[in-house]
């Protein structure tokens, strides 16, 4: 009876240490910027194009962007919002560099790897069908929400807690 005790204890004690893996929210700035360089990524961020700008309250914000197709967006200290603005391009390569850049940034803000392409996935169906509508899906305790802007080619996702 001990044994089943223990083991019991022992199994909550894991799934409670691996949800709280997979559902934070990453909260340092520095860390996002890392993920985002990664080079083992397909499409990387320059940990050197981040600038900062402070909004009119001194709210902290970094941003970034690559080509004029893509804007990132890291805002607060410690980190409370994140948002990836993105052109999509009229080519087959351009939709899959936009879907990769939007895994990758759900992922280094801390959705679970496991979890990021699906998301992505349901929430892009959701949001082509749907123009300029938002749509979103809470992933751990991260909220994920995409909208598209059909007139402009381009989605915005933004990642806040939940």
């Amino acid at each position: 009876m001990k044994k089943g005790i223990v083991l019991g204890m022992v199994l909550v004690l894991a799934l409670l240490f691996s949800c709280q893996a997979l559902a934070g929210f990453q909260e340092s700035r520095w860390q996002i910027i890392e993920d985002l360089a990664d080079p083992r990524q397909d499409f990387t961020v320059s940990k050197a194009g981040w600038e900062r700008s402070d909004l009119r309250d001194g709210t902290p914000r970094w941003m970034c962007t690559i080509n004029n197709k893509y804007a990132y967006e890291v805002l607060g200290s410690p980190i409370n919002k994140a948002t990836l603005l993105g052109e999509l391009g009229g080519t087959e390569q351009s939709g899959y560099e936009l879907g990769c850049r939007l895994i990758d940034f759900m992922e280094a803000v801390g959705v679970a790897e496991s979890k990021a392409q699906e998301v992505c996935q349901t929430l892009f169906n959701a949001t082509v069908a749907d123009p300029g509508v938002k749509y979103f899906l809470v992933s751990g305790k991260i909220r994920v929400e995409l909208v598209y802007y059909d007139n402009m080619g381009t989605f915005m996702m933004v990642l806040t807690k939940s």
